[in-house]
């Protein structure tokens, strides 16, 4: 039974976020590596900077998200990976609803 503070129940955060991160990064792993023939080491490795990306610039403004994602498609751009990069992208963003979904205070 869920706890009611001031008449209001408190509700868990989205599951559903969760399990699109999850689902986003399984798909950018798995086309990286057996479609766009990525080691499967350095892709695993940009997905956890991706991670460690998003709670570095969770308090941050939107403009630093936005040149970030510029500067790394930018890099697969010259780097020829951009699909790859695309791909790390979408986990990105991911990742930053997963961090914005768990964060927000839910029924106070």
């Amino acid at each position: 039974m869920e706890k009611e503070q001031a008449g209001l129940p408190l509700a868990t955060p989205p599951v559903f976020v969760l399990v699109l991160y999850v689902v986003a990064t399984l798909a950018a792993v798995l086309v990286s590596y057996y479609g766009l023939a990525i080691p499967l080491v350095s892709v695993c490795v940009f997905v956890v900077l991706e991670a460690l990306l998003v709670a570095c610039l969770g308090k941050v403004p939107v403009w630093t998200w936005v040149l970030f994602v510029v500067l790394q498609l930018a890099g697969g751009w010259y780097f020829d990976k951009l699909y790859f990069m695309c791909a790390m992208v979408v986990v990105f963003l991911c990742a930053e609803l997963v961090r914005y979904a768990w964060t927000r205070n839910y029924g106070r």
